[in-house]
């Protein structure tokens, strides 16, 4: 990396000594008046260049709002999916043991939560 940036220091400093030596040598061209086709074309740089920003802007808010919308679609699915999980268990339950009443699958799931890592 530092070889990289010794390069690429040499390189503007032959690019820079390069125009100032032109600047000298030829000096610098004289000024002459702005006509229609030269406006024309800075205004189109112009727009060429609030456009390219905008362009970035949008790909940012673009990404954020990706990344927003998988985050949630992530924990609606987790939400969905545990309860989907607890309906069919107690459904299976249901099926395997015979109806609980309230106080019994109270205190099952109780013990089931007690019994939860962390």
């Amino acid at each position: 990396m530092f070889i990289a940036n010794i390069t690429i220091l040499i390189v503007n400093l032959v690019l820079a000594a390069t125009i100032i030596g032109l600047s000298i040598h030829r000096g610098l061209a004289e000024p002459t008046g702005l006509d229609w086709n030269d406006f024309a074309a800075i205004l189109l740089t112009s727009v060429a260049v609030v456009l390219a920003g905008v362009t970035v802007f949008i790909a940012a808010a673009a990404i954020w709002g990706y990344n927003a919308i998988k985050t949630a679609a992530e924990n609606k699915a987790r939400e969905v999916a545990e309860k989907v999980a607890i309906a069919e268990t107690r459904e299976a339950m249901s099926d395997q043991f015979g109806a609980l009443d309230e106080d019994e699958e109270a205190k099952f799931w109780q013990d089931a939560d007690d019994d939860q890592p962390g």
